[in-house]
């Protein structure tokens, strides 16, 4: 027999699941989780831009082929993700810097004027 408290917690444990894949594709470095707690971003915040759940712009970097820059935007923070592509370790995190977030608005907005 079905019954409409079933689907929430079908729901409720596919969100689990799906919360649990997220933290398990990716591995915090020492090193991001002394960034994040110098600089008050948190691991919620670093997934949400890794995962694309914000809007982000990802950027090959031009000093180690294997590293990806990520930058996205939440709960009004500008922030930027180093990201070892091929680990899928999270290097380091910082704010973006002045000229980072001014292109970073500029390309979200000219990307939602397309849509």
């Amino acid at each position: 027999m079905y019954r409409d408290t079933d689907s929430v917690h079908f729901y409720l444990l596919d969100f689990s699941i799906l919360k649990a894949y997220y933290i398990c594709m990716w591995s915090f470095s020492d090193h991001i989780i002394g960034r994040i707690e110098e600089r008050d971003i948190s691991k919620e915040e670093i997934l949400s831009i890794v995962n694309n759940s914000v809007d982000i712009i990802t950027v090959p970097s031009n000093k180690d082929e294997t590293v990806d820059l990520y930058f996205g935007e939440i709960n009004n923070k500008f922030i930027l993700v180093v990201v070892n592509r091929e680990t899928n370790n999270l290097i380091t995190t910082r704010k973006m810097r002045k000229n980072e977030k001014a292109v970073f608005k500029k390309e979200v907005l000219n990307g939602k004027k397309q849509d």
